[in-house]
């Protein structure tokens, strides 16, 4: 699904529909992006990120160093205006893996206020496996795994 929606929005996935009627609807959705870079490592665009998942209302995370990992999730609009933001600073092979609607049985805007508070808005990990866990508590691993991005592992349990 993802590679659809990449593959049928091209280089530049937008998230607003054709039709008209359902553009506002589309907007107040719950989106998520996810982007993979060659590195994250500038003090700045790790300053940006935070300010406009702040400003944006977005939850997300940033995975820093080698690769850069970028996740978020929000309204739709709020999400487009974060891909433009991102997308206009220089990047070192900036890949966007996918914008999609996530269904509301997903959203983490509830689940992460419950559990981790405000202070869970924008989280910044060091490490893949770091990236994998979140997904993983977020029930969003495969979204990562398929993309090539850490491993699923097994389960010692």
């Amino acid at each position: 699904m993802h590679e659809e929606v990449v593959a049928l929005s091209g280089s530049s996935p937008k998230i607003v529909q054709a039709t008209a009627g359902n553009t506002s609807q589309e907007q107040r959705r719950t989106f998520h992006v996810l982007f993979t870079s060659h590195h994250l490592i500038s003090p700045n665009k790790r300053r940006s990120l935070q300010q406009w998942s702040s400003s944006l209302s977005l939850t997300g995370f940033a995975k820093v160093g080698y690769p850069g990992v970028i996740y978020a999730e929000g309204e739709g609009s709020c999400i487009e205006e974060f891909v433009d933001n991102v997308k206009a600073m220089q990047w070192l092979a900036l890949k966007v893996r996918f914008v999609e609607p996530l269904d509301a049985e997903y959203s983490t805007s509830e689940s992460i206020s419950e559990g981790d508070g405000e202070a869970r808005r924008w989280k910044e990990f060091q490490k893949v496996g770091e990236v994998v866990e979140e997904m993983r508590k977020l029930g969003r691993e495969a979204y990562v795994v398929e993309m090539g991005i850490g491993s699923a592992g097994i389960n010692a349990n």
